[in-house]
């Protein structure tokens, strides 16, 4: 077993769910809440970190996402895994 490929392709795994999590953020219509959840749950998509989610959103942008985060006292570099349903409800409530 070649752990150095199996670790290759765990990366790109992750590397292409937080592709696909940012490209569904930037053009779904869906409230920031369900999408948080749902990446949540999926074992590859909730190693994304939550700025990269938030720099696309369609409500929030760069600096406001990043206001946002800070506001709410989380670290920019939080996965989308480690969130707390606390974290999402206020994350909701800020922008939907």
């Amino acid at each position: 077993m070649n752990t150095a490929a199996d670790d290759l392709t765990w990366v790109t795994a992750v590397r292409n769910a937080r592709v696909a999590a940012t490209n569904r953020m930037q053009s779904s219509h869906e409230s920031l809440g369900v999408l948080l959840r749902e990446f949540r749950g999926d074992p590859l998509a909730r190693w994304t970190y939550l700025v990269a989610l938030t720099d696309v959103h369609r409500c929030l942008g760069k600096v406001a996402g990043r206001r946002l985060i800070a506001s709410l006292s989380l670290d920019p570099l939080v996965r989308v895994g480690d969130l707390l349903d606390d974290n999402i409800n206020a994350l909701s409530k800020c922008c939907g």
